[in-house]
């Protein structure tokens, strides 16, 4: 994927168990001076859409450089295709479709068009779902655990520092994460679980990772000491 031109980058994911049921949403802001922050929340009654909204939101929210460029990535149509297209005239139209009927969320929609107010400039991308880019899944999963009512562990400090990602590309990977084990001198990828923990468990020196980006992949096979 294309590498963005804005300063501050958001990844965000919205989703429901059931239509409406418990929702959760996930969110990413890396910042332009190099900090990763990752947002996520929870509402008992809600549907995906709604979710989706809000991660925006709240990201959005965050962004302290509001003068500087901003890029929200989402793999829903319903958040970017109206972000895009429809929020400025449902708020000259009374908040109101053009059929006369009132606009779902629209609360959400409400508190997104004031936030917009205080960017310079904001610009919202559709991306694939569940196609590997790191961004995604990983709001994805953070989206999914806080509709399961899971603690999930919300990183925030350093971009280089968050265990999945060490550079700002990382997140924009289409990467497939698989599995690397080293033993006995050899070293084999698996792409599922199972299938590596057969190979290393209870062997004497055997080492194993889930490989999620590129540069981790470097960075594993430096520190082992082997290569393909």
């Amino acid at each position: 994927m294309q590498m963005p031109t804005a300063r501050n980058v958001i990844f965000t994911d919205g989703s429901s168990l059931g239509n409406p049921g418990p929702g959760g949403y996930g969110a990413i802001l890396l910042f332009c001076e190099g900090i990763c922050t990752e947002f996520g929340g929870s509402e008992p009654h809600t549907t995906s859409n709604a979710m989706e909204l809000l991660g925006a939101v709240v990201a959005l929210r965050a962004v302290r450089q509001k003068d500087q460029h901003t890029a929200v990535y989402s793999d829903s149509s319903y958040l970017v295709n109206n972000a895009n297209t429809s929020l400025s005239r449902w708020a000259r139209n009374g908040w109101m479709t053009l059929e006369g009927k009132p606009i779902a969320n629209q609360e959400k929609w409400q508190a997104l068009f004031e936030i917009l107010k205080d960017f310079t400039k904001v610009d919202f991308h559709h991306v694939s779902g569940h196609a590997g880019l790191l961004g995604n899944e990983r709001c994805d999963l953070i989206a999914r655990g806080f509709a399961e009512g899971k603690r999930i562990q919300l990183y925030s400090g350093p971009t280089p520092n968050h265990p999945d990602a060490k550079t700002i590309n990382d997140w924009f990977e289409n990467f497939a994460p698989y599995y690397l084990s080293f033993l006995d001198g050899k070293l084999l990828k698996h792409t599922t679980w199972p299938e590596c923990e057969a190979r290393v468990k209870a062997k004497k020196g055997a080492k194993f990772k889930k490989i999620k980006t590129k540069s981790e992949e470097a960075d594993t096979l430096k520190n082992w000491g082997a290569r393909f």
